[in-house]
C-alpha cells in the first residue's frame, strides 16, 4: 500500500511593518505593529478612557467614537481614541 505524501509546513517569515494575511476576517490585511495592538476591546478602551464599559458602547452608539466591527465583536482603534482625547482638549487661556 502506498503512503501519502506529508505536506511540509513552511513558516514564512514576515519582516517588522508589513502586513499578514488574517484569513478570520476574510483575508484582510491586519498590520504587523511593534508589540503595541491597534484594535482593542471596549474593556480595554472604557480602562484606556477612564469611562465605563456601558459609557462606550453609549458612544459608539451615538457614534460619538469611531468603532470597527468585526462579527459581533466591537473594537476600538487607538489611535483614533488618541485622536479624539487631543481633539477634546481645552485651550490655554
Amino acid at each position: 500500500m502506498r503512503q501519502k505524501p506529508t505536506k511540509a509546513v513552511v513558516k514564512r517569515q514576515i519582516p517588522v511593518g508589513q502586513s499578514k494575511p488574517n484569513s478570520l476576517y476574510g483575508g484582510v490585511l491586519m498590520p504587523i505593529l511593534l508589540g503595541k495592538k491597534r484594535l482593542i476591546s471596549v474593556a480595554e478602551a472604557a480602562k484606556y478612557l477612564g469611562v465605563q464599559k456601558s459609557t462606550i458602547y453609549s458612544w459608539a452608539w451615538r457614534r460619538k467614537i469611531p468603532s470597527v466591527k468585526m462579527g459581533r465583536r466591537l473594537l476600538f482603534d487607538q489611535e483614533d481614541l488618541d485622536r479624539m482625547i487631543e481633539a477634546g482638549k481645552r485651550r490655554e487661556r
